[in-house]
């Protein structure tokens, strides 16, 4: 999405032009502004997944990227399919990532499904259900934070809340921290040949992509220095994709996703499910759902409902 005539973010979006030729996955950029205010991203995104689902199934795309103007492709080495889920997590919708004022809606992935509208058209409506509520600034990606933690309604009467996974933000939305985050830490780029300014980037060398969200005045002289990469050095940084941790992290990520979801379905499948277990049961969810970007939480819930189903094994034994 670009309006008017900003040479930074041409060049941004030429990044991933560029990765998608390479990969077969087509470009569309928004550049008309209809006056949605914050909400141009989901009306955008809802034309996009209809006009997907008016194709025939053979043709349609099965998954939708949004990226912000403010992220660069670094490597276009790496595919973006590879952060996608298994095909066995059909219940998953979105996968996106989070910092510490939760979903971040500059990088993410929707599945074109009914559901994705759904959830959209529900966080466009939330400002007019919830008129008392701030927003902020960003009030779109609040309503979208909002929806998305819903465990009652939507298409299937179960809300929203089970469709969405948090991948960690370093493998596919890795930022540039502002100034003032850059003192005293020891896990950031701070300088890289030919670099002008000096960096905070979470990443690593041969790392996908970098996003600038909230520098504000420093943004533009950080970008420059990307894009100057990118465009003129790219060898520097970029990795083939078997050497770098990429195809390693995703499937540690998702087997352990996968024992998660069996165990869950294992307390389940159990003839007498007590209130102890239920409970268990929840927080697991909960942790998919809401942080399974912090694999200790995932295997802390899972041992805990394990613990639960050993001893209701013995009992019965």
């Amino acid at each position: 999405m670009l309006y008017g005539d900003n040479k930074l973010y041409e060049r941004a979006l030429e990044s991933h032009i560029r990765h998608g030729e390479q990969w077969g996955y087509p470009t569309y950029i928004k550049r008309q502004n209809e006056y949605c205010g914050y909400w141009n991203k989901p009306t955008f995104m809802i034309q996009q997944v209809a006009q997907e689902l008016a194709k025939p199934e053979s043709r349609r795309a099965e998954w939708l990227m949004w990226v912000d103007a403010d992220s660069i492709i670094l490597n276009p080495n790496i595919p973006a399919h590879i952060f996608l889920p298994p095909r066995e997590f059909s219940h998953i919708n979105v996968v996106a990532a989070r910092d510490i004022q939760g979903l971040n809606t500059g990088v993410f992935f929707v599945r074109v499904h009914p559901w994705t509208i759904s959830m959209f058209v529900d966080g466009m409506a939330f400002p007019l259900c919830n008129p008392k509520v701030e927003l902020g600034n960003d009030a779109d990606q609040a309503a979208m934070a909002r929806t998305i933690e819903k465990s009652s309604g939507g298409p299937d009467g179960y809300g929203f809340k089970r469709g969405i996974v948090y991948l960690p933000r370093s493998m596919f939305n890795a930022y540039e921290l502002p100034g003032y985050m850059r003192d005293g830490r020891t896990d950031v780029l701070r300088n890289f040949t030919g670099f002008v300014e000096p960096h905070a980037y979470e990443g690593k060398q041969g790392d996908f992509l970098v996003h600038l969200p909230g520098l504000f005045g420093d943004r533009e002289p950080l970008m420059s220095d990307w894009l100057d990469l990118v465009e003129n050095r790219q060898g520097d940084w970029a990795l083939p994709l078997e050497q770098t941790t990429y195809v390693q992290d995703t499937q540690a990520f998702w087997k352990l996703y996968g024992e998660a979801v069996a165990t869950i379905k294992e307390a389940l499948n159990r003839e007498a499910v007590d209130k102890d277990m239920r409970n268990a049961v929840g927080q697991l969810r909960d942790a998919l759902s809401e942080e399974a970007d912090d694999s200790n939480r995932i295997v802390e819930c899972m041992a805990d409902l394990k613990e639960l189903l050993h001893q209701a094994t013995f009992v019965d034994e």
